[in-house]
């Protein structure tokens, strides 16, 4: 499978115990999703791709711990340290209309209603009342809520993000 057809749900942050847990941060707002895997696909930091069977996964104080089949000690788990958790494009969940997921925005231009590109999307900051888009335009970080008075249009395919800049924007 290629790069392109996988999507990052997580990111494993360090050993748990001695083992082969895993901590990891899970990069979805459905958590619930991860009981149903049976397998997933680390992208380690040295640019390979494994296949790995779960053992186990749970959720302790906001964050995933999970075990692979035949992973059974800290040090056997270490090598997966800093590496993407990935699922099949396809087996990602369906978002309702007007929803998006994050790794789908990460990149997208952002232009205004006059055409003015004002950066990339960078970050997705998840707050109470509702999500901030991080734009960057070379070392300039803008902030940008993520509202029906804000946001026009978001066009996934083209990776692009039309908002209409109000004052203090």
């Amino acid at each position: 499978m290629t790069q392109e057809e996988m999507v990052v749900v997580g990111r494993i942050l360090k050993v748990r115990g001695a083992k082969g847990e895993l901590t990891f941060l899970p990069l979805t707002d459905k958590t619930d999703r991860f009981s149903l895997l049976k397998e997933v696909f680390i992208e380690k930091t040295d640019g390979s791709t494994v296949k790995k069977e779960i053992e186990k996964i749970f959720f302790y104080q906001g964050k995933g711990v999970i075990k692979f089949t035949g992973i059974n000690s800290g040090k056997e788990a270490g090598e997966f340290l800093k590496a993407n958790i990935s699922i099949p494009e396809k087996e990602r969940i369906q978002l309702p209309e007007n929803h998006y997921f994050v790794s789908d925005l990460i990149g997208a231009s952002v232009i205004t209603l006059d055409g003015e590109e004002i950066g990339k999307l960078t970050d997705v900051l998840q707050t109470k009342s509702n999500d901030v888009y991080v734009v960057t335009r070379e070392s300039e970080e803008r902030l940008i809520p993520a509202i029906k008075d804000v946001i026009k249009e978001v066009n996934i395919k083209d990776k692009k993000i039309i908002i209409n800049l109000i004052e203090g924007l």
